[in-house]
C-alpha cells in the first residue's frame, strides 16, 4: 500500500482499494497467497508522522495439518496500524508493514474444519483407528500418574 503524501494535506483521509500483486516473497507449498490483499484504512499526517489504522485482509490456500489437503483461508487483520516518520519522499510505502501483519495472523497449524463448516478427513481416520480406552482405564491411569509425582522428593 503507497500513499502518497499530498493526499493528506487536508487531514485525515480514507483509503480503500486492492492491490493484485504478490507481495508475501513466500517460499513454501504449503502456504500458497491467492493474489494480493484489500485494505480499508484511514491515514493522518500530525508534524513529519504519518498514521494509519484500518483493516487489511488477504486469502491463502494453507495444507491442514491432520488431512494434508489444501484448503482456502481467509486472513483478517481488523486493527492494522502503521506509523512513520516522512523526510523525504512524497510517497509512503506501507507494504512490508502489511505484509508482517497478515504472515503473523496465518496460524501456525492449520486445519482445514478450524471454522466447523467441513469435517476434517484427517480427523475421522485418526478417530476411526483410535484404541478405546475404558473409562476406568483412563481414571487410574491418570491417579497413577499423579501417585508418582506426589512420590518425588523435592527437599
Amino acid at each position: 500500500m503507497k500513499i502518497h503524501l499530498r493526499q493528506l494535506e487536508a487531514g485525515q483521509t480514507h483509503f480503500a482499494g486492492q492491490i493484485e500483486q504478490d507481495v508475501y516473497q513466500l517460499d513454501d507449498k504449503t502456504v500458497v497467497p491467492r493474489g494480493g490483499y484489500e485494505y480499508e484504512v484511514e491515514a493522518g499526517q500530525q508534524g513529519q508522522s504519518v498514521w494509519v489504522t484500518g483493516r487489511v485482509a488477504a486469502s491463502f490456500d494453507l495444507r491442514c495439518v491432520n488431512c494434508l489437503e489444501m484448503f482456502e483461508y481467509r486472513v483478517e487483520v481488523p486493527e492494522f496500524a502503521a506509523q512513520q516518520d516522512v523526510e523525504g519522499p512524497e510517497i509512503l510505502d506501507l507494504t512490508d508493514e502489511v505484509r508482517e501483519d497478515i504472515l503473523l495472523a496465518l496460524p501456525t497449524h492449520p486445519k482445514c474444519d478450524v471454522d466447523g463448516d467441513v469435517v476434517c478427513p484427517g480427523r475421522i481416520l485418526a478417530a476411526n483407528h483410535a484404541p478405546e480406552k475404558a473409562p476406568q482405564e483412563r481414571a487410574s491411569s491418570s491417579d497413577s500418574s499423579w501417585d508418582a509425582l506426589n512420590q518425588l522428593d523435592i527437599d
